[in-house]
């Protein structure tokens, strides 16, 4: 799955409005810093693809998630000196993705099934892209997969 223009641009955009980003980029330097933020895109396309699976998103993904999800990750960034998992966010870009959802649960187990079931069907598999977005499918249920950073903190 390609990350989505719009996303990488306000992924980029929220970064570059927070007051922080010059204390960030003069650690990282600017085009590393928004380089990391960027990195997300694609799990985040994935995640909200996920979510929103029954079209219940009421907002606008590029204001409402991708911007200040880009915001968030440079003040989490500079508060721990180091970028965030993509666990974290994630699971951060849930919260921004719910805001918009007050009545969505998450997806049944049978829907998991089937949704992992279509993707692996009848094609080449591609490894680390499909575990990503089974993980995902996964955290859609409701479950909580940790990363290899977070048990080991």
């Amino acid at each position: 799955m390609k990350p989505d223009s719009i996303t990488i641009a306000y992924l980029a955009i929220g970064a570059k409005r927070n007051e922080s980003f010059a204390g960030l980029a003069k650690v990282y330097g600017e085009v590393e810093t928004i380089d990391r933020v960027i990195s997300f895109a694609e799990a985040l396309d994935g995640r909200f693809e996920v979510v929103n699976d029954r079209n219940q998103f009421d907002g606008c993904f590029a204001y409402d998630v991708a911007e200040p999800l880009g915001d968030w990750i440079v003040d989490l960034a500079l508060q721990e000196d180091d970028f965030p998992s993509q666990h974290r966010v994630l699971s951060k870009a849930e919260v921004f993705i719910r805001e918009h959802m007050p009545e969505a649960p998450a997806i049944s187990d049978k829907e998991a099934m089937d949704a992992i079931q279509q993707l692996l069907s009848g094609q080449d598999w591609s490894g680390a892209d499909d575990l990503n977005r089974i993980a995902e499918i996964a955290r859609a249920t409701g479950r909580t997969l940790a990363d290899i950073d977070d048990e080991a903190a």
